[in-house]
């Protein structure tokens, strides 16, 4: 690097900081028009029983069709409550108490908060809608294998000490560069 002036040492500089701080800075964004998701094992329903206090809802495949003959099981009573789903996917289990259940579909697990009739919250449905075999795949991409290796920068470039020792070493390096070029100038 003997033959670079102080501007190719600066934009030389710069360039290795750009590339090899990119793929952090990809990894740490949140892909525009993504919510943040939570790590919640379950998604807790708001299901309101009718007048008699039955569970009722509806069985359906991604695709929105219905699931005819499909079991529904509430799992967390003693005897477990089972039915089956008519030719329009629908279900309907009768004698329910309000708490938070575990309706099961087939090897599929939905928590429900489980309301008596008027005593519901505003956010709660009058029925239940099940999705088949509905999968979930939550993935980020950061780029290249080498990339992803770089994702755990984001918790250490929150730390102010590493900022600080990140901008201390962008000034001491060029400063260290040019003070130990000891070539004699040329005429």
């Amino acid at each position: 690097m003997s033959g670079l002036t102080h501007k190719g040492r600066v934009l030389a500089f710069t360039a290795v900081a750009a590339l090899v701080l990119q793929p952090a800075v990809l990894c740490a964004q949140t892909p525009a028009g993504v919510a943040p998701m939570t790590n919640q094992a379950f998604q807790v329903v708001d299901v309101q029983l009718d007048a008699t206090g039955g569970l009722s809802g509806q069985v359906m495949t991604p695709q929105g069709q219905p699931v005819p003959g499909a079991t529904i099981t509430l799992a967390d009573v003693q005897p477990p409550q089972t039915t089956t789903t008519n030719a329009k996917g629908q279900f309907r289990l009768s004698g329910v108490r309000g708490g938070v259940h575990q309706l099961q579909v087939g090897s599929q697990m939905q928590m429900c908060r489980v309301w008596k009739a008027g005593t519901a919250p505003p956010s709660a449905v009058p029925q239940l809608l099940v999705v088949q075999d509905a999968r979930v795949a939550l993935a980020q991409n950061c780029g290249s294998p080498v990339a992803c290796g770089l994702a755990g920068c984001k918790e250490a470039l929150a730390n102010p000490l590493v900022v600080g020792g990140l901008i201390a070493a962008a000034i001491a390096i060029p400063v260290a560069i040019h003070n130990a070029d000891d070539d004699d100038p040329t005429s």
